[in-house]
């Protein structure tokens, strides 16, 4: 439901259902770290990161989605290489996020042919890709703020 709510950008409800889950105190360690995941993408970044983390360190064969959250969370707090390390790991042909955020993060580090290189291949992968980067993006991060850093990295790297 936290999921849904944080797809449909119903920031509140989804921030509401976490609540009520973490009331329960159960322990489950998936279902936490999937909340974690939402609260990242949703701005609350250290709290996301806390249950996140908390949730790989007791389950270690985790979704591979986690790993997204994480890159998300440390590029937030631009920590690129951190953000790299997880990105490599989320490790989807077919998902556009392990190459966004590697773009995004090499551009920060100033590392710009890896960026390019990495530009490349979402461009093999999206056709248009142009016209699709924004409702990508945006698909279920909920900080204007963060959007916007994500995607001027990233034509920074188409520029050059």
């Amino acid at each position: 439901l936290g999921l849904a709510y944080l797809f449909q950008h119903r920031r509140k409800e989804c921030q509401q259902v976490i609540d009520q889950w973490t009331k329960l105190k159960s322990n489950s360690a998936g279902i936490a770290g999937g909340l974690g995941f939402c609260l990242i993408c949703a701005g609350e970044y250290d709290r996301g990161y806390a249950m996140l983390s908390e949730s790989i360190q007791l389950n270690p064969y985790y979704q591979w989605w986690f790993n997204a959250g994480l890159s998300i969370y440390h590029f937030q707090k631009s920590e690129y290489e951190d953000a790299v390390y997880w990105a490599e790991k989320i490790q989807r042909q077919s998902v556009p996020w392990e190459l966004i955020f590697k773009i995004a993060s090499y551009v920060q580090l100033d590392r710009i042919d890896d960026a390019k290189a990495c530009l490349i291949e979402l461009h093999e992968n999206i056709p248009d890709l142009t016209h699709k980067l924004l409702p990508i993006v945006s698909a279920f991060l909920q900080s204007e703020e963060l959007i916007n850093r994500l995607l001027t990295a990233i034509r920074k790297a188409d520029l050059q």
